[in-house]
């Protein structure tokens, strides 16, 4: 829900992966993107067996293979134990007094509100 204290200046409609259309205060809606048009680009990741112990692929991975072979309480259970030892791991930062630092974005966002990627950050690639 919006707050009434805000101003609404556009409003978007449609679907995600099809059509987006935006409509600005008075003016008509307009197509903003179609997403149907637009070639997937190729991922560019290491094998998982390269990848960082916390890398998200890797990590999430055993998830993604239980939903894919249709065993989505499999998936549940795995996603829960991946979020208490996520939790876990968070309070162990706390009790220490450790603050987190993240390892490829700078901790607050620009001024345009995107995520900066970290100059030392080791890319992916």
């Amino acid at each position: 829900d919006i707050p009434k204290l805000c101003k609404v200046v556009a409003t978007f409609g449609g679907n995600w992966d099809q059509r987006v259309n935006v409509q600005r205060s008075e003016q008509a809606e307009r197509l903003l993107i179609d997403m149907a048009a637009l070639k997937i680009a190729d991922k560019v990741v290491k094998p998982l067996e390269e990848q960082g112990e916390k890398e998200s692929r890797r990590v999430w991975n055993p998830v993604a293979a239980k939903m894919h072979q249709g065993k989505y309480g499999e998936a549940s259970r795995i996603k829960r134990g991946i979020e208490e030892a996520q939790r876990a791991l968070a309070a162990e930062r706390k009790e220490r007094g450790e603050e987190f630092v993240p390892a490829l974005f700078k901790p607050s966002y620009s001024a345009t509100g995107q995520p900066e990627l970290l100059p030392s950050a080791p890319i992916n690639l």
